[in-house]
């Protein structure tokens, strides 16, 4: 996540082969893109889950509920405008082309 993604690029493609990977160029360009942005969403939704108090978990372990409902009344409700905002941030700027 902290290499430029120019740099992930070259090393896809032109690092490529010393491992056996042989790609033209728009689809390393697209697995590489793919891979960059995984990488920031992937740390947005573990902040996501990081930011729900413990008392919360435990409080659906005393109540009964399952994992699943636990994941959707605890993870997902309270987390939507946390995670909404981050992701559509990042969406914005992944996609976002300079003139």
């Amino acid at each position: 996540r902290g290499t430029p993604f120019l740099v992930q690029i070259f090393l896809l493609y032109f690092g490529g082969p010393y491992i056996g990977l042989r790609l033209d160029p728009i689809p390393a360009g697209l697995i590489g893109l793919s891979v960059y942005g995984a990488a920031y969403y992937a740390e947005i939704f573990r902040a996501g889950y990081q930011s729900i108090p413990p008392g919360h978990v435990e409080a659906c372990d005393c109540v009964g509920f399952t994992r699943a409902r636990t994941r959707a009344s605890v993870f997902t409700r309270p987390n939507r405008p946390v995670l909404a905002s981050s992701t559509i941030s990042n969406s914005a700027s992944t996609r976002a082309t300079p003139n």
